[in-house]
């Protein structure tokens, strides 16, 4: 009998944790801020179309959605990638183009303004990503080069052969510079020639996240 009656005791201290617990939930609402995502916008069932990736903070950068009142937005980290320039070592971020480290600290390395880039070896890749070239001055002597492929903000590795035409303004920042320093791409695969203002480079992509070329001005020219 009496263990009856503690059984029972037990069992109706439990129920009553249960509906206390009950209660206490149906009484908390939730505060949490809203995601930046909450809001479509004009047109609540439009598929995402994201703006170029632009530094953010923290070594990470961001896209906006662009359809109109949107506030969707995404953040991924950033792939720095090493340049040895002539007064101090610098990284770049092949997607955004930030640059850390030296005096360049801060800034954007530029994209390309019209680069032609070919595949000829891997097929995979055209609907994987989205090639991204960035060349600018990273001292007064050094020129640097980056290729990369971007997937959703990420430079994707991948061991593929690629042909790459710069031109205008581009090419013409290697007039009269030397290859200095590469890395991403297998050396003895690597072709460089610059004609007629067009810059033509044929390489072999390592599975790294990007090719860096590193050029420096020559200095017998000057």
């Amino acid at each position: 009998m009496r263990k009856r009656l503690i059984r029972a005791a037990a069992l109706s201290l439990a129920l009553c944790l249960l509906i206390a617990c009950a209660a206490a939930v149906g009484a908390a609402k939730p505060t949490a801020t809203p995601h930046p995502g909450a809001s479509r916008g004009q047109y609540p069932d439009h598929t995402h179309s994201f703006s170029e990736w632009t530094y953010y903070k923290n070594g990470s950068h961001r896209a906006n959605c662009d359809s109109p009142g949107c506030t969707r937005w995404v953040r991924i980290n950033c792939t720095p990638c090493r340049v040895e320039a002539a007064h101090g070592d610098y990284t770049v971020c092949p997607i955004c183009g930030h640059v850390e480290g030296g005096a360049m600290s801060g800034t954007v390395l530029p994209a390309a303004i019209s680069p032609e880039v070919r595949i000829t070896h891997s097929e995979v890749l055209k609907w994987m990503g989205a090639p991204v070239v960035r060349i600018g001055q990273v001292d007064e002597d050094t020129v640097a080069v980056l290729l990369a492929y971007d997937v959703y903000g990420s430079a994707v590795r991948s061991e593929v052969n690629v042909d790459l035409k710069l031109y205008g303004s581009d090419a013409a920042l290697l007039q009269g510079c030397r290859l200095q320093a590469l890395a991403g791409t297998a050396e003895d695969d690597f072709r460089y020639s610059l004609e007629n203002g067009t810059a033509s480079f044929s390489l072999r992509m390592v599975n790294r996240p990007a090719v860096v070329l590193v050029f420096r001005r020559d200095q017998s020219e000057g």
